[in-house]
């Protein structure tokens, strides 16, 4: 206990006005607490009663950056923006505090909103004031809404209360703009919540205009337009001189031409324009790069099964390619998983974790879809996966997205339909695709029992009920009527994915394309008698490549590592690697890495992690519960080390102290020190 009594002890120095005696404690703990989030905080602190708000403000922001919802971090930059008189970052700094109080109740705390309201109260210039007003009022609307409703998966609304919609409005990210379109299906945006929540939406990379300009000579450029208002009108003019009217069938959705050569659009009202898209193809590039993404698939479930007993199609589609024997997932449910693959970060890295905050994919790195499109690829997101919406960060670098949530639509049939149009509409150009199956969650959620095929063949042993509290796939226990839906499931997504594989096969020269299919998760209802966390079923999960070379890779390998494989395979550098935790793996001209990490960063639980090497299966869980912030203190703890041929309990003092300090090291920002 004696840094949480240091840290205290200077504290109390600093609110009791002994601020030369807190210098000194700080210095003499700095080393030690180097890594502690804490620390920025009290060197904050010590700055803001020296009146040194610049200083304060520097490093709280650096401690802020390590962890976005340390309370005293985030109350600290209020008070240090207001006295340094930037009252709209003050604003931004106690919603975000005000925030995290009200989701965490912190004890011996107490602050009202009535404080972010003094400003207004100051003396200051009457237009100065009037866009504080207008900041604090946005601020306020979005904090109402985040507190009352603060999940991103119900996208594309926008708050569950209100039954407001993002449908026909523009959103921001990276400062590029993009459109959010009904899509397809005729409904009206003033019906009922219900419907509208269903309803697939299109979003692209647009700019709001009533005249635009574009096209090149002699190429085919396909353009995206979406009236706003209604009356909408607009007059396509080609540069040979035909010219035509165009009234949109529907409002707030896009209608496609292909238009050659240069042209103009003139609207009577404000349309939304989709970037441009010009049908030209680079030939030192590949045709197709293609990530197939099911979530909640076990490979250890595959292997004790058999690819080609219960995944014959795809089995025989990845033959000639490469298979990922000993690849392990990095957190235990979707939301971090996807971002791990996205970005190449651990989940305490890249800090997607929490089920209820509005959270989205870090700025400072380039993910999967930005590295691509950066290399010139047309990208596209296709999927009903609610833990990766537009609104969570997978929109930067995407130029087209279709999503609809996947709870009673957007089944292995419709992504498979519209992955086959975008990659039909766009065969001109090389092409990034992803496309995200569902199709498996729906056991765990027990949304559904199958379609007819799926029914007939489930044994009559497996049509009961079983009385199982839902919890999240990878937590649920083993459930042998479960296990059964899951195999009929996957055979039945196998065949669907077969039409899939035979339109690539057809359209597509082999030597110019490559296709990954990955998951973010196996499940829990898989393992059997095993009450760890991280059994294998649980965290092993498919990698298989098709249009690099034939072979079976061994080595292991984490989701994580999965963009720098990628970037390999297809012959593009990844930015930034020193900020991911990435490894390319020696099968693919890298080397070798000697564990996988894999954890369950989830607050209100237990931190949990699992190191897998060759010669052993590492079980790692706290006693105390992960904080709001990410936070845990970590001792006492409950470790297993298991020999991975015999499964026994390994007893040894060297290999505690190794593993240990593997976790500390993970953990050294999201640790309590105490």
């Amino acid at each position: 206990m004696k840094y949480e009594q240091s840290k205290q002890e200077i504290k109390n120095k600093l609110l009791s006005g002994q601020l030369e005696e807190a210098a000194l404690l700080l210095s003499d703990i700095k080393e030690a607490l180097i890594n502690d989030v804490d620390l920025y905080y009290l060197q904050g602190m010590y700055y803001e009663y020296n009146q040194q708000y610049n200083d304060a403000i520097e490093v709280m922001l650096k401690g802020v950056q390590k962890n976005q919802y340390h309370f005293e971090l985030l109350y600290g930059l209020w008070r240090n923006y207001y006295l340094q008189g930037e009252y709209i970052e003050a604003i931004h700094y106690f919603t975000k505090a005000y925030y995290v109080y009200v989701n965490t109740k912190i004890e011996d705390i107490e602050i009202s909103l009535s404080e972010i309201y003094k400003i207004l109260e100051l003396d200051i210039e009457a237009d100065i004031k009037q866009e504080i007003q207008k900041e604090l009022c946005k601020a306020l609307e979005e904090l109402n809404a985040n507190t009352r409703y603060g999940m991103y998966k119900l996208f594309p609304n926008k708050d569950v209360e209100e039954k407001v919609s993002s449908i026909g409005e523009f959103i921001k990210y990276k400062n590029k703009e993009y459109f959010i379109a009904s899509y397809k299906k005729v409904i009206s945006l003033d019906s009922n919540y219900g419907e509208r929540i269903y309803n697939k939406c299109e979003v692209l990379e647009a700019s709001s205009k009533k005249y635009f300009k574009a096209g090149r000579d002699n190429t085919i450029s396909i353009v995206s337009v979406a009236g706003i208002e209604d009356e909408t009108q607009y007059e396509i003019k080609l540069e040979n001189g035909e010219s035509y009217l165009i009234k949109p069938h529907m409002n707030k959705q896009f209608e496609y031409h292909a238009l050659k050569g240069k042209f103009t659009i003139k609207s009577n009202k404000t349309v939304a324009i989709g970037n441009p898209v010009l049908l030209e193809k680079d030939e030192h590039k590949k045709d197709l790069i293609m990530t197939i993404f099911i979530d909640g698939l076990s490979y250890d479930f595959i292997e004790k099964e058999g690819i080609k007993k219960v995944m014959p199609n795809t089995a025989n589609f990845f033959s000639e390619g490469v298979i990922c024997t000993n690849t392990y997932t990095s957190a235990e449910w979707t939301l971090p998983s996807v971002a791990t693959l996205c970005t190449g970060q651990y989940t305490t890295h890249h800090k997607l974790y929490h089920p209820n905050r509005p959270d989205e994919l870090s700025g400072e790195i380039d993910t999967l879809f930005e590295t691509l499109k950066n290399e010139g690829y047309i990208t596209a997101k296709i999927d009903g996966n609610w833990r990766t919406t537009p609104t969570y960060g997978y929109i930067r670098g995407i130029d087209r997205t279709i999503y609809q949530p996947a709870i009673l639509m957007m089944n292995a049939t419709e992504i498979i339909e519209e992955t086959i149009l975008q990659l039909e509409a766009y065969k001109g150009t090389n092409q990034y695709v992803w496309t995200g199956f569902m199709d498996l969650h729906k056991i765990a959620d027990d949304i559904s029992r199958g379609n007819i095929l799926e029914q007939i063949k489930l044994p009559i042993n497996c049509k009961g009920e079983e009385e199982q509290e839902i919890a999240k796939s990878v937590k649920q226990q083993f459930s042998f009527i479960k296990k059964e839906r899951y195999k009929q499931a996957l055979i039945e997504l196998d065949r669907h994915l077969q039409i899939l594989y035979d339109y690539i096969n057809l359209n597509f020269n082999s030597e110019n394309i490559v296709i990954t299919l990955v998951s973010d998760h196996g499940q829990g209802y898989l393992v059997k008698n095993n009450q760890l966390l991280f059994a294998k079923e649980r965290t092993k999960v498919p990698l298989m490549i098709k249009g690099y070379r034939k072979g079976i890779c061994n080595e292991l390998i984490q989701l994580t590592d999965y963009i720098e494989i990628l970037a390999q395979v297809v012959g593009i550098e990844v930015k930034d690697l020193q900020m991911r935790d990435s490894n390319l793996p020696s099968f693919f001209g890298g080397k070798e890495r000697s564990y996988t990490y894999t954890e369950s960063l989830f607050p209100g639980d237990s931190y949990e992690a699992c190191i897998n090497t060759k010669k052993h299966t590492v079980h790692f869980k706290t006693i105390n519960k992960v904080q709001y912030d990410g936070r845990v203190i970590l001792e006492p703890f409950e470790m297993t080390i298991l020999d991975e041929l015999t499964n026994e309990i390994v007893k040894s003092e060297s290999f505690n102290e190794l593993y240990l300090k593997i976790i500390d090291e993970h953990m050294k920002w999201n640790k309590i020190y105490i």
